[in-house]
């Protein structure tokens, strides 16, 4: 098995956009893109792959069954 990539030891914490996210340090330059009722979404540049990404920040993913499962069906779309 390979070892982690020191990055994925390294946090840290940064506010963008009324949100405070803690990510790994691979993810830099973080601007905002969205926000809607469920969280807000931000762009960041993901240093490991060499790409931008959407990293989506829940408000409340637990605040009733209908949202967690909304949250979960998001969540397995991302996955493909």
């Amino acid at each position: 098995m390979a070892a982690p990539s020191t990055s994925e030891n390294q946090w840290y914490t940064r506010g963008c956009y009324y949100c405070h996210y803690t990510l790994p340090v691979r993810y830099q330059q973080l601007s905002h893109i969205g926000q809607g009722s469920y969280g807000t979404v931000i762009r960041a540049f993901d240093e490991e792959i060499d790409q931008w990404v959407a990293i989506k920040k829940l408000t409340r993913p637990f605040q009733s069954d209908e949202i967690a499962q909304r949250a979960y069906r998001e969540l397995k779309l991302t996955q493909y």
